[in-house]
């Protein structure tokens, strides 16, 4: 866990010093949902309000949550802040109706609040996300969507690239920065140029690429 966090750390001050995706790309923390999620209601908009107060949230292309479910599995949300839409990548192709329903409102409670405007919010379950196939690389999947995702490019990683993303995720923390592929260099600079979906060839057969919630 200590990795994952580190790397979404680092991921986030990247793009917070614009390395992100070309439209802006914000990356919470991974205790923002945590909080989030903490009242008795199970929705603490006030709670976290205060921590993207130096950001205009509605004005990012992307915004990035890391969910730790239960201290046992991670996963990631996907809020497209101009579509007003959320996508959940989930490497166990699990449902998550309370994260979908959380951040929703959250999505929806931004808009009201920055902008005042009442948004609708949909949702989607990735089910085409490429799928681990271990019980311990969930964190780490999880870092090669959200950097696949914030970079711009296309989320093609598998469970047998996942050794030499660990190193590459160690290399990077020690170097304090992120060493960028030719693609993804191009992609970071160019609006459009890089793709969320997966591959059809790195798609589970028989399976639709999301699931939608209304």
């Amino acid at each position: 866990d200590e990795l994952v966090k580190g790397y979404l750390g680092l991921l986030a001050e990247s793009c917070a010093a614009g390395g992100g995706a070309a439209g802006g790309v914000h990356v919470m923390s991974t205790f923002f949902f945590a909080k989030l999620n903490s009242s008795p209601s199970g929705y603490n908009y006030e709670g976290v309000r205060r921590w993207t107060k130096n950001v205009d949230l509605c004005a990012c292309s992307l915004v990035l949550v890391p969910v730790n479910l239960g201290d046992s599995h991670w996963i990631l949300a996907q809020l497209d802040m101009q579509r007003k839409h959320i996508e959940v990548w989930d490497s166990l192709h699990h449902q998550h109706p309370q994260c979908v329903r959380v951040l929703s409102q959250y999505m929806a409670d931004e808009w009201l609040a920055r902008r005042g405007k009442r948004v609708q919010v949909t949702a989607a379950h990735c089910d085409g996300a490429p799928l681990q196939r271990n019980g311990s690389d969930c964190g780490v999947f999880v870092c090669a969507f959200a950097r696949c995702l914030a970079l711009g490019t296309v989320v093609d990683v598998s469970q047998a690239v996942m050794p030499d993303f660990r190193m590459r995720m160690s290399f990077e923390l020690l170097q304090r920065a992120l060493t960028l592929r030719e693609c993804e260099a191009r992609a970071r600079a160019t609006p459009g140029s890089g793709s969320i979906s997966v591959p059809r060839e790195k798609r589970l057969p028989g399976r639709r690429k999301v699931r939608r919630h209304h």
